[in-house]
């Protein structure tokens, strides 16, 4: 697969503000996740608060991305007008969406199997405990 030079370039813009919501999230509250549920699922889930952190975008995000981004990215992804933040949360937002969707199949798979699997010991040890 080949990314363009704006994919590969842009890949700074999440890097460095979710890396500092973490940093912050650490430092303020001691907080950390260590799987993507833990981040993602849930009513609270810590990825619904990134766009309240990035609104308005920390001073030292806005300055890492202005020094890392050429200057026709950074007009082409909104870096000055805070586009970039709506992009990212929303992209947040269909991730979230998507590993909540999988742990419910999942969810709802691993029910099934489970009255699959109870139903068999109910036939075959049924008559045994007479």
């Amino acid at each position: 697969m080949c990314r363009s030079a704006t994919t590969e370039l842009t890949a700074a813009t999440p890097t460095l503000s979710l890396s500092t919501f973490f940093r912050n999230a650490k430092q303020t509250t001691g907080q950390t996740w260590t799987t993507a549920g833990d981040f993602f699922c849930g009513e609270h889930a810590p990825a619904t608060r990134v766009r309240s952190f990035l609104s308005p975008v920390p001073e030292d995000v806005l300055q890492s991305l202005l020094s890392v981004l050429p200057p026709a990215i950074q007009q082409e992804i909104g870096i000055n007008n805070g586009q970039w933040v709506d992009t990212l949360c929303e992209l947040l937002d269909e991730v979230r969406a998507q590993l909540s969707q999988d742990v419910e199949i999942f969810e709802d798979r691993r029910r099934q199997a489970y009255q699959a699997r109870l139903g068999y010991l109910v036939r075959n040890w049924s008559g045994r405990c007479r």
